[in-house]
């Protein structure tokens, strides 16, 4: 590739909004007048520039193709713009479009053969919009790694993020919300995406990439302005942006492919499979967002699809309009000569073609009525059984030497199934993790012609021959049944044996008295069989679905499924005056382990404890460790906790303090008052359902089929609340400090006059135990003397 000759080039774009006239960079590779299609290579980022894609210079070594590379504007060697930094208004969709049509005209390759596009990444968001267009010259289009929509983007990224280890997540979440993108915290947890979704090779980053990530380090103007400050986070001129409803204006064949861990997820590819009209979805086993850097196989594979798409013979988009105005004319003429004879419908009776009005946009040999199926056919991939039987459609005047097949690879097949058709273009299924495939991209007109008869002359022949041997059978079973057999099946055998009886005759045979009774007595056997069938096979189909019912409600009862809760104390107050931490690795954080007894705390939140009291965590844990341990045949609730669930508790509480920031101590203080550690603790109900060590509104229980998962449920719960109520992190985020937050998390109100020792019908004594337990109480007698409510 790097001894490659080339040509490249800087070419005038005027754009009006800026100070002077601006170029784009461009690099060719190959002869242009060839007269093979150019392809046309779009890069990502936006900004990334060109070099990343340089492995497809490949395509004119070994497939004579023209390729033609180039650097969007603001981005590698084409003109730079930071004074447009931060101007979204002119960052947008229409500035890259216009800059392509100008390259495009410049070097004239819209003349001749055409040209194919080929995008990765925000280069296939950028050719998608750009083929809705119809542009002219256009052939072919690949859209590799690309999304339909920056919603769903943004999904995508949501449902890779949860994918990531918990410490990953919390990290993103700390520094993101703290806005540090620079820090090292957050460059370390985002190249563990980058290395599971971006490029799944090692060394990170491969040498090819190099270029691209030094373009988008050294000047953020345009990927800055367009996606925003990370990869992960979205907030630039792309919100919004969508090419979904315009992808059925799509005229041509067009190829999407991805890869398994792919950061541009299967939702944000599924809308060009189900918009475009000819298109086909290749999913690649094992590969990430960059499928071709990450190895010689799958480079090889791409390459491989790629040329066979490039090569694939079939209409293209001015062919197609050129076939619909002459269908156009026909049907002018066809009408013209209808009215000279005083006929206002051109066909009558005839159900194979259809009268309806045609505009310039339907495939007039799909014309359907509006109850009729979808204007497209569906047809899956070919399979080959046979390794011998691999072959591709490549124009054999302009392929290479044949290409080796390469090693298979682990396919992972989709759930959905298309309908078989008589069109599709071949690939290796044992190579290619073909997943979807629909239209028709080797034959888009469908073999207009078949066995020298007419597409809706074979249909008519086939309709008729079907019609024969549903009358042929309908007649075997009369005859096997002694039935009479009717004026039809007389026709029929008359027909084949040239039988010179006459239909009288034919039935005089089925009217024997003898064979009739033997109908009859035959009659009464099957009616008796289906009886069986309805007093034995109706009750045993009930029970079976009764059985099936129980069995998935049942395995819905002991299946868990834990949901992450991304809440944070964001009330600087809180971090003052105590109930909110930033540093939950700390367990070493108070005075040490205080003293074992009982103070009577009431009045407002000033007269508890202050923060610079507390008790250490980890002081705290091992003075109330045994009470965990053994609380639970103490409360009556059952079998103790065993050590793995004592450990889990001390997990969940650590876990949930470093992602709320909600102080440790304060959690485990309430865990304590709540359930003394009991994991096995019943759910209490006053009007709402409060279960789990921390009595949680109307959140998890503990579940025996996923206890460590359950337990990091319910201290989430309580800590950073549920779907239905508030956790300490609502509340401290409302009040600033952990005593009000603890009244409000009880009881649900405060009195009037600020004294946090009235319950309201709660637990008065609720806010001086958990003062008494953050400065040391664990055995010593309550000197509260009860609710003063």
């Amino acid at each position: 590739m790097a001894n490659l000759p080339f040509q490249e080039g800087t070419i005038p774009f005027d754009v009006p909004s800026t100070d002077g006239l601006c170029s784009t960079h461009y690099k060719i590779f190959g002869d242009i007048s060839n007269g093979r299609p150019r392809i046309v290579i779009l890069h990502g980022g936006p900004g990334a520039g060109h070099e990343y894609l340089l492995p497809f210079t490949s395509l004119w070594s070994r497939y004579n193709f023209p390729v033609v590379f180039y650097d969007q504007i603001g981005c590698a060697s084409s003109t730079h713009l930071p004074q447009k930094a931060g101007d979204k208004s002119f960052w947008q969709e229409s500035l890259f479009i216009a800059e392509l049509e100008n390259l495009l005209d410049r070097l004239q390759l819209r003349d001749g053969p055409g040209f194919h596009l080929l995008g990765q990444s925000w280069g296939g968001m950028l050719g998608a919009a750009f083929a809705a267009s119809r542009p002219r010259g256009l052939q072919r289009l690949i859209l590799a790694s690309a999304l339909a929509s920056k919603e769903l983007s943004i999904q995508s990224v949501r449902l890779l993020r949860q994918q990531l280890p918990l410490e990953t997540q919390q990290t993103l979440a700390e520094e993101e919300q703290e806005g540090n993108y620079e820090g090292s915290a957050y460059k370390d947890a985002l190249g563990v995406f980058q290395r599971k979704h971006l490029c799944r090779v090692e060394p990170f980053p491969p040498d090819e990439l190099m270029p691209a990530l030094k373009h988008l380090g050294e000047d953020k103007t345009v990927y800055g302005t367009m996606n925003g400050p990370s990869p992960l986070t979205s907030t630039g001129s792309l919100l919004g942006w969508t090419v979904i409803p315009r992808l059925s204006k799509i005229n041509v064949p067009t190829l999407v492919y991805n890869g398994e861990f792919d950061s541009s997820h299967d939702v944000g590819t599924i809308p060009f499979f189900e918009n475009i009209p000819r298109v086909r979805w290749i999913t690649f086993a094992g590969a990430g967002h960059m499928c071709h850097l990450e190895g010689e196989v799958q480079m090889e594979r791409i390459l491989n699809i790629v040329a066979t798409m490039a090569s694939s013979e079939g209409e293209t988009a001015s062919d197609i309009e050129r076939r619909r105005a002459r269908r156009r004319e026909r049907r002018a003429r066809r009408a013209e000569r209808h009215a000279k004879r005083g006929s206002t419908s051109p066909v009558k009776n005839r159900t194979a073609v259809s009268t309806y009005p045609l505009d310039d946009n339907t495939e007039p040999e799909r014309v359907r009525p509006p109850s009729s199926p979808p204007k497209y056919t569906e047809s899956p991939a070919r399979t080959v059984h046979d390794p011998e039987d691999l072959h591709l459609t490549i124009d054999s005047h302009h392929a290479p030497p044949t290409i080796e097949k390469p090693a298979p690879a682990e396919l992972i097949y989709s759930h959905r199934n298309r309908h078989d058709a008589e069109d599709s273009y071949d690939l290796d299924p044992d190579v290619y993790n073909d997943r979807h495939v629909r239209g028709n991209l080797a034959y888009p007109q469908h073999k207009e012609r078949y066995d020298g008869h007419s597409h809706g002359h074979k249909k008519r022949l086939q309709q008729r021959d079907h019609e024969k041997r549903s009358r042929k059978r309908n007649c075997e079973n009369r005859e096997r049944h002694y039935e009479p057999p009717g004026r039809q099946c007389y026709d029929e055998k008359h027909r084949s044996h040239h039988a010179e009886r006459s239909y009288e005759s034919f039935t005089d045979e089925y009217k024997a008295e003898e064979d009739y009774a033997e109908y009859k007595d035959h009659r009464s056997r099957r009616w008796s069989w289906k009886k069986k069938v309805l007093i034995f096979g109706i009750p045993l189909l009930l029970i079976f679905i009764i059985i099936l019912a129980v069995a998935i409600a049942v395995s819905k009862k002991h299946s868990f499924k834990y949901t992450p809760s991304y809440v944070q104390v964001t009330n600087s107050t809180a971090f003052t005056n105590g109930g909110a931490s930033r540093n939950a690795n700390n367990t070493d954080d108070g005075r040490g382990a205080g003293q074992d007894r009982y103070i009577y705390y009431s009045g407002p939140e000033s007269q508890f404890p202050p923060k610079g009291e507390w008790v250490s965590f980890a002081d705290m844990w091992t003075a109330n460790k045994n009470v965990i341990q053994n609380s639970c045949k103490i409360l009556g609730y059952g079998k103790n906790n065993n050590d793995d669930e004592v450990t889990d508790i001390f997990n969940a509480i650590q876990s949930r303090a470093s992602a709320s920031l909600v102080d440790h101590r304060f959690i485990l203080a309430v865990v304590l008052q709540e359930s003394h550690g009991c994991v096995h603790i019943p759910p209490t109900n006053n009007g709402v359902q409060n279960p789990g060590l921390m009595q949680s509104h109307n959140g998890a229980s503990f579940s025996s089929s996923s206890p460590s998962q359950s337990i990091l449920q319910m201290v989430q719960d309580g800590t950073q609340g549920t779907k239905t109520g508030p956790g300490l992190a609502q509340h401290l985020n409302t009040y600033g400090n952990a005593y009000s937050a603890a009244r409000m998390y009880n009881s649900g109100v405060i009195a009037e006059d600020g004294d946090l020792s009235k319950g309201n019908g709660a637990t008065a004594c609720y806010v001086s135990d958990v003062a008494n337990r953050l400065t040391g109480w664990v055995n010593a007698k309550s000197t509260c003397p009860g609710d003063t409510a």
